[in-house]
């Protein structure tokens, strides 16, 4: 079940989809402050990762490669505790649905 449609069953279809968005939109937009290009291309870059879901890793790794590199500011420290929570998001799921295949 993914995280749209665990919002969607439990906050309903109006406020679950508001949220779903926002948060597509922050899993977007965090990522393209960091990254050293025009406005157009972010533009771009944010229509592909929309309609192309998978595209947002390689996102997250090249911003995370430009907030390494860069300025060391309150965005780029905001960005790394949001890979933080990230990976420990996909660390647990791997853990506990590895737990359940056990069983």
């Amino acid at each position: 079940m993914s995280l749209k449609d665990k919002l969607l069953d439990k906050l309903g279809n109006t406020f679950g989809y508001i949220l779903y968005y926002f948060f597509l939109l922050c899993a977007v937009g965090l990522p393209l402050g960091l990254l050293p290009v025009p406005f157009w291309a972010m533009l771009l870059i944010a229509l592909a990762c929309i309609l192309i879901p998978y595209l947002i890793f390689p996102l997250w790794i090249w911003a995370f490669i430009s907030a390494v590199t860069g300025p060391q500011d309150f965005v780029a420290i905001a960005f790394y505790c949001m890979v933080g929570i990230y990976l420990l998001y996909i660390i647990i799921v791997a853990i506990s649905s590895s737990l359940r295949r056990k069983k």
